[in-house]
């Protein structure tokens, strides 16, 4: 009977520790949920999607006159 008094008393603190670890995380949790940062110009990825375009394009030409010789 002792050993299950032991047993009860280990559990019960486990399972207090549990509680007290969960609640400690959704707290976190709660203080980590952010809202995402505008970009300082909606044009910045328009501008770097357009160098991204231009500079494939001038290496398909670069390939396309270098195939043709």
């Amino acid at each position: 009977m002792a050993a299950q008094d032991g047993l009860k008393a280990i559990f019960t603190e486990l399972d207090r520790s549990t509680d007290r670890a969960l609640a400690g995380l959704y707290r976190v949790r709660a203080d980590a949920l952010l809202e995402r940062p505008e970009t300082p110009s909606p044009m910045i990825p328009l501008i770097a999607e357009a160098g991204l375009v231009f500079g494939l394009v001038a290496m398909l030409v670069q390939l396309g006159l270098s195939a043709s010789n």
